[in-house]
Parts: structure tokens; C-alpha cells; sequence
């Protein structure tokens, strides 16, 4: 929700008139996090306070994305005067001010109380019995109090997402990244084929059901044109994004018709491990979708990119394609930005991860930079590069190419990632490291 209030940010303090109008409501002496979403001409930002979006006015010198730490220092004639303060020396402050409020609610002040209520805190969220209640019932869920789950759990709330088990489930096995879309359709297609050798009748219905949903989910590689390939590869990514609902739709539906009815011997034991890889596929087809959900109707920058994986497949073989599509802290659309920056990953089986950074600009230029594993690779990739870039200029791009080079970091990782450390718990995001 976007509020039109605008405050002052004269100096080191936050000047804010009108709040019963605007909705935010603030006590002497408490302190919150604001971050700058958006940076404005005349000197205007905007500003995400309380999990609401404020316009101000600002003479101090900020950054978009910037993380400010503020303490209320007096409420007078309807106006409250929100100070910028150094996060060190506040610390105690801070804990003290928390201690204080879990008190005011019964609750004692121990250290997983006082976790709970940071995490609100660095979501935005106010500390209240209800949010204190839903966060510890959401880690109840996943059976663990961990940093890790406690971040999951924070980040689920602040951005509305349902706290069910299934939900949160799906996003711990996402996060971990251990799971891979490729290998996870070559297993289950695996399996499918031994069933089907089998000949059973009981279980027809869901396998013929689950085998379309999972060939769905690949990308199409034919030896067509390669201008008629891409057409089928983006119309393909178009409807699996599409349908993704309907898709996990008949995951479950595939699930139940298999575990309805009791299998024989051998039958009963591919059944179960078919169970457990179409349980893996939902989530992790939900924990990949979840995010991109909060990215799309969320405007901050603890999620500014949508991220999409693949199999693609390759004669007999499943190969894992990923794509990272980055948006700009404070839009809710792509279609607002005049420049677009993309990541574009196959992992293969003879050359090994192959990495694109794209620049895609509406002036209907792109900036292409690429990234692989060893110099085989590199050397193959130079020898067909006049190839790419004819076809990119055949679509009327201009290609300014700025070379390829060898990872020397390690390899490549896209996917939604959760850094840690000394038991300090930093924001999900979407990250590529190499």
C-alpha cells in the first residue's frame, strides 16, 4: 500500500505529522527500521516503515536499498520526531526497550523471546502477543528453533505468505538448495518406466497423470531451427509459469490416486520411492514459486529477482538450466524497467556449468557476458560465438559481447540462499556467487 504522508528527514531526524491518518502509531522511545526503497526528485524518498511505504523529505544523504535504524524521541502535537541513530552504541538500548515491551505483555524476557521480537523488528513488523504467537507457531511447523527457520518463518510473515506446514516446508527445501529439478525428473521418470513394466492396472491412472505432469516440466531441445527452438523454449517457460498452480494441482492429485490403494511386494516398494520423489518435486516447485510471488507484489530489496529452473533434456539425459531475472528495489514490474539484468546457467554434461549475464535494454540492445567452469569450454564457446551473436542480431538486437572467462571461485549457485553467521542471520536473497 502506498501512502502519500510526506515526512521530513532534516538532518539526523525523521519528522513524521498526520500518523492516525497514515496509520503508523509509535511510543517515545521505540526504536525501528526503516529502508530506503526509492530514491525521487526535490529531494523526496520513499521509505518502508512498519511494513508500510511513506514519501519524505530528506536532506541527509542516502542510498536506495539503505537500511536506517531509528528511535522515536518525542510524540508532540500530533507530530513524532524519529531520530537517525548509530546501530552500535543502541544495541543495549534497544534490547532493553525490547525486554520492556515482552513484559508489557506477560511474556517473559528470555533469549527466545527476544529473538522473536528482533526478527519482527527486522521485518517491519510490530511486536505484538499475536506476532509473537504466529512466529513461534509457524517454527512449531518445522520442529526446529533455528536462525535459519527463524528467518524463513519472519520473512513468510512480513510478506504475507499462508504459514502452513506445506508452505514452509517447501521454502526449508529450497533454501538448503540440495534438491535438483533434472536429476529429480530422470529418477521419477525412471521409476515410472519400471511401473509400467510391470503392467499394473491399480496404479495406471496415476502414473499416465504424473508422467504428463513431469514431462511438462521439461524444456523441449528438438533439432529444429534455432529461431523455431527458441519460440518453443519461451512458449514452454510461458506456460509452465502459467499453469504452475494447476501443475502442483496434479502433483498431489497424481499423489493421492497412488496411495490409495495397497501395492504387491516390488510394485509397493517403487511406489513409495515414486511417492517420495513426486513429495520432493511439489516442494520444490513450491519453494521456487513462493518467493517469486513475495518479489512480484513486495517492493523491497530483500527480494529484488524471480528465479525459474528446468530440466532440460538432452537425448537420454536431464540437464539443470536456471535463470535469476533481477528487478529494481521499489518496482513491482518488470515491464517499468528500462533496463533489465538476467543470469542465464545450463549445467552440461561436456562442458560443464556454462553461465550468461545479460543486460537487456528496451532500446533493443544487449550486454552479454559469459562464464564457464574450465578452459575446454571457454575455448569451445569462443569457436561458436559468431553463431549466438548472428542469431541475437537476426532478432534485431545489438550485441555489445564483453567476453567470456573461467570461474575461478568454485561453481555457480542461483537459487534462493540464506547467509550465516556468528549466529547473526542475514536476509534471504536470490544469489549468484563465483
Amino acid at each position: 500500500m502506498q501512502i502519500n504522508n510526506q515526512v521530513n528527514l532534516n538532518k539526523l531526524s525523521l519528522n513524521i505529522s498526520s500518523t492516525s491518518e497514515s496509520g503508523l502509531k509509535f511510543k517515545e522511545g521505540e526504536i525501528l527500521k526503516g529502508q530506503v526503497l526509492e530514491i525521487k526528485e526535490g529531494g523526496l524518498i520513499s521509505i518502508n516503515l512498519k511494513g508500510q511505504i511513506i514519501d519524505a523529505l530528506t536532506r541527509v544523504e542516502v542510498i536506495k536499498g539503505q537500511d536506517l535504524l531509528l528511535i522515536v524521541d518525542q510524540i508532540k502535537d500530533g507530530k513524532s520526531i524519529l531520530k537517525v541513530v548509530d546501530p552500535h552504541p543502541v544495541k543495549k538500548m534497544e534490547t532493553s526497550n525490547i525486554s520492556n515491551t515482552l513484559k508489557g505483555m506477560n511474556l517473559p524476557s528470555n533469549d527466545k523471546n527476544l529473538q522473536l521480537a528482533n526478527k519482527l523488528i527486522k521485518h517491519n513488523l510490530p511486536v505484538t502477543f499475536e506476532n509473537i504467537k504466529t512466529l513461534s507457531k509457524g517454527l512449531n511447523l518445522l520442529n526446529s528453533f533455528s536462525p535459519k527457520n527463524l528467518e524463513i518463518v519472519g520473512l513468510a510473515m512480513a510478506k504475507g505468505a499462508p504459514l502452513t506446514q506445506e508452505t514452509l516446508e517447501a521454502l526449508v527445501q529450497f533454501v538448503d538448495g540440495k534438491s535438483n529439478l533434472a536429476s529429480l525428473t530422470k529418477e521419477t521418470l525412471s521409476l515410472i518406466s519400471q511401473m509400467e513394466g510391470m503392467g499394473s492396472s491399480q496404479s495406471n491412472e496415476g502414473i499416465k497423470l504424473l508422467k504428463q505432469l513431469v514431462e511438462t516440466i521439461s524444456l523441449p531441445t528438438n533439432k529444429s531451427p534455432a529461431e523455431d527452438m527458441a519460440s518453443e523454449v519461451s512458449q514452454a517457460i510461458k506456460t509452465n509459469v502459467a499453469n504452475e498452480n494447476d501443475l502442483l494441482r496434479g502433483l498431489v492429485l497424481a499423489k493421492d490416486i497412488l496411495s490409495q490403494k495397497e501395492m504387491p511386494g516390488k510394485l509397493k516398494n517403487l511406489t513409495d520411492l515414486l511417492l517420495d520423489k513426486v513429495d520432493i518435486i511439489g516442494k520444490e516447485l513450491g519453494g521456487q514459486k513462493i518467493p517469486n510471488v513475495m518479489s512480484r507484489f513486495f517492493a523491497d530489496s530483500n527480494l529484488n529477482s524471480y528465479y525459474l529452473s528446468f530440466p532440460v533434456k538432452f537425448e537420454d539425459q536431464y540437464r539443470l538450466s536456471q535463470m535469476r531475472i533481477s528487478k529494481n528495489p521499489g518496482s513491482q514490474s518488470l515491464r517499468d524497467m528500462d533496463k533489465i539484468k538476467l543470469a542465464v546457467s545450463l549445467d552440461t554434461s561436456k562442458l560443464g556449468l556454462v553461465l550468461f549475464h545479460v543486460e537487456w535494454h528496451k532500446n533493443s540492445s544487449l550486454k552479454i557476458e559469459g562464464l564457464v567452469e574450465n578452459e575446454i569450454a571457454l575455448k569451445h564457446i569462443e569457436g561458436n560465438l559468431g553463431k549466438l551473436i548472428s542469431d541475437l542480431e537476426s532478432q534485431k538486437y545489438v550485441v555489445d559481447f564483453n567476453g567470456i572467462k573461467v570461474s575461478t571461485d568454485g561453481k555457480e549457485g542461483m537459487r534462493l540462499k540464506l547467509e550465516e553467521k556468528s549466529e547473526v542471520v542475514r536476509p534471504l536473497e536470490i544469489d549468484i556467487w563465483v
